[in-house]
């Protein structure tokens, strides 16, 4: 029942964190549907934070590096990913954050949004500022999208660990390897 959720939630992880990457559950519902039985997924938009740009060290949001980066995960590498991890599902994503959610198969919907930098005091105290792990914080929602019913929601966080070549490398390089 759960095998799509946790695809769902792997691939998130697996395309902003090309490290090795675990997730924990933090707080999730009892399924109240089969989520194995939809032919069509439509994957909302997950949003890092256009205005967050200063945070991960870009000089200005305007030369769109942090944009494209955002659009690029959500538009081409998260489906892609999908669609290779489960093929015979038809995969559709949101061209947008601010899309309208589709009236049709299952919807998966992202809130609660946190992408937090280098959590791992003791890497940094040893390998220093580049070192350290990355965490991705956020609730899955799953939803019907004929009825608008929740089916399932999972509050989870998702972490890298740096590897050893790209311990030393900016958040442009850590993003880039990951998507």
């Amino acid at each position: 029942m759960r095998n799509i959720s946790h695809v769902l939630i792997l691939g998130i992880f697996m395309v902003l964190t090309g490290c090795a990457s675990y997730y924990g559950i933090i707080k999730e519902s009892k399924p109240s549907g089969d989520l194995n039985s939809y032919d069509i997924i439509h994957v909302g938009w997950l949003d890092l934070g256009e205005d967050r740009w200063k945070e991960y060290g870009y000089e200005d949001k305007d030369k769109n590096t942090w944009v494209t980066m955002i659009n690029h995960m959500n538009r081409k590498a998260l489906p892609d990913y999908l669609k290779e991890a489960i093929p015979d599902k038809k995969i559709s994503v949101a061209d947008s954050k601010n899309a309208a959610l589709p009236k049709e198969g299952l919807v998966v919907k992202f809130t609660d949004v946190k992408y937090v930098q280098r959590t791992s005091t003791a890497a940094k105290v040893m390998f220093g500022s580049f070192a350290g792990s990355d965490t991705l914080d956020l609730t899955v929602h799953y939803i019907d999208g004929k009825t608008q019913k929740e089916l399932y929601t999972v509050e989870a966080s998702i972490y890298s660990k740096s590897a050893f070549d790209a311990a030393g490398w900016g958040f442009d390089g850590r993003i880039s390897h990951q998507i």
